[in-house]
């Protein structure tokens, strides 16, 4: 019959009750681990030392970030790099947001970013580590809650084993499409991310300072061969 037909062809008919089951169990599986890790996002546990958030409150448009090894430098300069970036506010260690003061990008406002360093090995081994890799720091869980994990705190070191490696300050799923001059090395030329921000790498050793660029935010790591080309 025609009610017959129309039954064998509807898309829903080869589907079992059992089928739809798995098919929604899959799905909240896939929420409850996205959810987890942006939980164990990096840019969402970091807590600023004191020291670190002077820099991550300032209001210059060119500041220097300066101190000894290990001093947190590199990981408050990516964080500050990466919530630029993200239009994410950074929280400090006593629970405030700390304010956007920078246009971010969006669907209808793209937005450029620079990052310079020393040459193409520390764009592959420096950069690219403390923007998309994990670990930037170790994290721990608290009464449900990922928080850093601190070594010099007894309590923290005695759980050391518990602590995880948080995820990169620039997960994969907020990345849309990469351009690399060398996969094998990370070394990438740019990065477009889903929120329309790119972010474009270059070695300091170019002769030439890129110019001509409308550019929202430049991050010089380290030193750079041709300190002229920094007023450029």
């Amino acid at each position: 019959s025609l009610r017959d037909q129309r039954r064998r062809k509807a898309p829903w008919s080869t589907c079992s009750a059992s089928s739809i089951t798995d098919m929604g169990t899959t799905k909240f599986k896939e929420l409850l681990a996205r959810q987890d890790h942006e939980q164990r996002w990096a840019l969402s546990c970091y807590r600023p030392m004191p020291a670190q958030e002077l820099f991550h409150r300032a209001t210059a448009h060119e500041c220097i970030l300066k101190g000894g090894k290990r001093a947190g430098k590199s990981s408050a300069i990516a964080a500050e790099f990466a919530a630029r970036v993200l239009g994410v506010p950074i929280t400090t260690s006593s629970g405030d947001r700390l304010p956007l003061r920078w246009p971010t990008a969006d669907k209808d406002n793209p937005k450029l970013y620079w990052v310079i360093g020393w040459d193409v090995n520390h764009i592959g081994q420096t950069i690219y580590r403390l923007l998309f890799e994990p670990n930037l720091f170790r994290i721990i869980k608290d009464r449900g809650a990922w928080r850093v994990w601190n070594k010099a705190d007894p309590k923290d070191a005695a759980r050391a084993k518990l602590s995880k490696p948080a995820e990169p300050l620039i997960p994969e799923y907020l990345i849309k499409e990469w351009v690399w001059e060398s996969r094998a090395a990370n070394y990438f030329s740019s990065v477009t991310l889903t929120n329309n921000a790119t972010i474009r790498a270059y070695p300091s050793s170019a002769r030439q300072a890129k110019q001509g660029d409308a550019v929202a935010g430049i991050w010089v790591d380290e030193d750079i061969q041709i300190p002229g080309h920094l007023k450029e």
